[in-house]
């Protein structure tokens, strides 16, 4: 495993290293209510099954660089309740809600690393 990187919460393979993490002090009035930043590591055979990521409150948004695609698997499947697909630049980039869309990686044949930045809001 990578220095400071820690095993994924699926425990399927993959690691993160989280190298932001705010919480915005609710005091300022903001809909903000934190950000985030990770790196996140596949190695050869990880995956991540379909899921949702639950969140205590507000919604959550997130946005996927692929910095290292393998040549075979490592697909990043991700869609709504409707079937529609979270909106995509190519294989590299992606922009979604975590809290409301199912998404997964396929098996990963190789290597895979992300660049994941997200952020919370405060519902209106």
């Amino acid at each position: 495993m990578p220095i400071g990187f820690r095993a994924g919460r699926q425990q399927t393979g993959y690691q993160t290293f989280t190298f932001l993490h705010v919480k915005w002090p609710t005091w300022l009035g903001s809909r903000l209510l934190g950000f985030d930043g990770h790196l996140i590591f596949y190695p050869a055979g990880s995956h991540i099954p379909p899921h949702i990521d639950q969140v205590a409150n507000g919604c959550h948004y997130r946005i996927n660089l692929v910095l290292w695609q393998p040549a075979r698997g490592g697909e990043f499947v991700c869609h709504d309740v409707q079937g529609r697909p979270c909106w995509s630049l190519g294989r590299r980039l992606f922009f979604f809600r975590p809290d409301q869309m199912t998404h997964s990686i396929s098996r990963c044949e190789s290597r895979r690393l992300v660049l994941s930045l997200g952020w919370a809001l405060r519902d209106r």
